[in-house]
């Protein structure tokens, strides 16, 4: 994946969730989540089937789209996840 191979250099924990990932992966990616310390940067790479209503991570604190969205509504639903409270988030 290209992003991941360009910025797996500079960030210490990155998350990749793609299509293809069974139910299986899919929990180990969040519990590889879930184990990141609070105090430490990560970046999730994914595509927007993986962010939708079940995904829960309030210390997210920024959205690239990678890809245009036509509908209004999965913007404001990607956009939505940034807004969650989480005490260390600036």
């Amino acid at each position: 994946m290209f992003l991941a191979e360009r910025l797996s250099p500079f960030v210490k924990n990155l998350i990749i969730l793609k299509g293809g990932m069974g139910q299986k992966q899919r929990r180990q990616v969040a519990e590889k989540i879930d184990g990141i310390k609070k105090n430490e940067e990560r970046l999730i790479i994914a595509t927007g089937r993986y962010l939708g209503e079940e995904f829960e991570d309030a210390r997210l604190d920024t959205l690239f789209l990678a890809l245009p969205v036509s509908w209004r509504g999965v913007r404001v639903q990607y956009a939505g996840r940034l807004h969650r409270f989480y005490d260390m988030k600036k």
